[in-house]
């Protein structure tokens, strides 16, 4: 299992860090946990195929 943080910043992205996001994978699956705008941007530049995420969960609650 390998767990990464793709991004620590603020709901704004500021200070050229990523809005918090984090990939925790496994031999057999990867699972995307709270995912904001930036999530993309921050997959592409640490070479994460976007395919390859099989669950996202979000710590939001309307």
């Amino acid at each position: 299992m390998q767990f990464r943080v793709l991004g620590n910043g603020d709901a704004f992205a500021s200070g050229d860090r990523f809005n918090t996001c984090m990939l925790v994978t496994t031999s057999a699956t990867a699972c995307l946990i709270d995912g904001g705008a930036s999530s993309p941007i921050a997959m592409r530049r640490f070479n994460v195929d976007p395919s390859t995420i099989a669950t996202m969960l979000s710590i939001y609650k309307e």
